[in-house]
């Protein structure tokens, strides 16, 4: 995904006075964002796989809850600096992004943050959903909702009361579309 992205956002010349080439750089940014987070999504897979393990054990008061989850979130971590710094070493310098290091190393922990609360979010959607049908449209739901309410920063006066309106008109239909979906998966089971 990173020699797309710098093959998509091929950009070494570019000037940063601009509002459309400021408009690249955001792209490339969302981009590199959504990828970091759609890597969380392998984690509802793994932990669902093992929630029958962790059920059992709890039943039998083996461990408490917090030793079982603590080791797999510490043994992730450097897992996180190791695909976050390959994606940021590939795509900084040929997206054409500041030269500055300090530049670099602050996109570099924005993502590892980004990464970290991804693989928790989708661990927490997995435990919740317990099932994996559940726990992924539990997953594309979350996605649907982050995507559907993040987005560009607009200064004020670009505001139009439209724009509101138009998130709001979308999340109320995901919401809608997961009801329904869930409501005929509850009676296809049932």
């Amino acid at each position: 995904m990173a020699m797309i992205a710098m093959t998509i956002f091929l950009r070494t010349e570019m000037h940063r006075d601009s509002v459309a080439h400021g408009g690249i750089y955001v792209g490339a940014l969302f981009y590199a964002v959504v990828v970091i987070m759609f890597n969380g999504v392998a984690e509802v897979s793994m932990v669902v796989s093992r929630l029958p393990v962790f059920y059992k054990q709890r039943g039998c008061l083996f461990f408490p809850t917090w030793i079982y989850a603590l080791p797999g979130w510490i043994l992730k971590i450097p897992l996180t600096f190791v695909e976050v710094a390959v994606w940021v070493f590939l795509t900084y310098y040929v997206i054409g992004f500041d030269p500055n290091i300090e530049r670099f190393f602050r996109q570099y922990l924005v993502l590892v943050l980004v990464h970290q609360m991804a693989s928790g979010l989708f661990r927490l959607v997995a435990a919740v959903g317990r099932d994996m049908t559940v726990a992924l449209t539990f997953g594309s739901f979350i996605n649907a909702i982050l995507f559907c309410m993040s987005g560009f920063i607009l200064s004020k006066g670009k505001i139009d009361i439209k724009q509101i309106k138009n998130r709001g008109v979308c999340l109320i239909y995901v919401l809608l579309s997961f009801l329904r979906f869930m409501l005929t998966d509850s009676i296809k089971k049932g």
